[in-house]
């Protein structure tokens, strides 16, 4: 006899996960795993990128898997044309530092987040790929808890 009252994770449920995410090389990104306690994330939510949601989409209570997204479709490609230089003179109220982030006005009403990667002889040179974008990123997840919604 089959049991039909397995409860599996869909769309508009909240549920109480662990989850690792670390890339190729086994750094981690970041894990509830440093807590004692699951989290708790309602799907559909986007609080994970959408093929990870799709992954625990179907899975049941107790159930764990481990699967990988490939960097195009996780964070994207890293794309070198989004990689420019700018003049220290456009950073007019602040002196920018490595790593700091801002929005750079591409169009009218287009906007690119970027981040400051270098500074040298007046110029800054910014990168408007994710931080994240080139890589490959490997899940460990642990549906613990399937609350309804």
């Amino acid at each position: 006899m089959v049991n039909t009252d397995i409860k599996k994770a869909k769309i508009g449920d909240e549920i109480l996960i662990h989850y690792s995410e670390k890339l190729n090389d086994g750094r981690m990104i970041r894990t509830s795993r440093k807590r004692e306690e699951p989290e708790m994330y309602k799907l559909g939510n986007h609080d994970f990128i959408r093929p990870v949601e799709v992954e625990i989409v179907g899975m049941a209570e107790g159930e764990k898997k481990s699967f990988t997204i490939p960097a195009q479709k996780a964070y994207g490609n890293y794309e070198k044309q989004l990689v420019f230089e700018a003049n220290m003179s456009n950073f007019k109220n602040e002196k920018p530092k490595i790593n700091n982030h801002y929005r750079v006005k591409l169009k009218e009403d287009k906007y690119l987040k970027v981040r400051v990667i270098d500074i040298r002889g007046g110029k800054v040179t910014l990168d408007g790929n994710h931080l994240l974008a080139g890589k490959d990123i490997n899940y460990d997840i642990e549906l613990v808890k399937i609350i309804k919604k």
